[in-house]
């Protein structure tokens, strides 16, 4: 029970722009994946999770440190994750990895991220 309440005081944490509290509760949000909680509550799990860590990373860019590739790479970690998930369940992981991919680029500053962020909405769209 209290993984799931810093699960979920990390989702509200990330959807109220909180990006310092919501990256330092990311971590501790990993025992849900090793547990039995369902594909659906893990993939939540590790969607905010990645978007924790990407937003974190945006917001420190400035900085330029270690900590903001850290970040990424975890997001990225995460990201194929969801792309693995995906193969099996496009329409619950897809969007999800997808979204994730696009704030990656955007982080990155690729030119790609606006593709993917309609990539994104359309598989998200599919998904409901």
């Amino acid at each position: 029970v209290r993984d799931w309440s810093v699960c979920h005081e990390m989702i509200l944490c990330c959807l109220f722009g909180e990006y310092q509290r919501a990256y330092d509760r990311a971590p501790l949000c990993r025992n849900l994946l090793h547990r039995h909680s369902g594909p659906m509550g893990a993939s939540i799990a590790i969607f905010y999770s990645g978007f924790a860590y990407v937003a974190y990373a945006r917001q420190q860019k400035e900085e330029r440190g270690k900590r903001i590739w850290f970040a990424a790479r975890r997001a990225r970690k995460l990201s194929r994750e969801l792309k693995r998930w995906s193969v099996h369940g496009p329409h619950n992981f897809l969007g999800k990895h997808l979204l994730l991919e696009a704030e990656l680029a955007a982080l990155s500053g690729h030119k790609s991220a606006h593709p993917k962020y309609i990539a994104a909405i359309g598989a998200l769209r599919e998904g409901r």
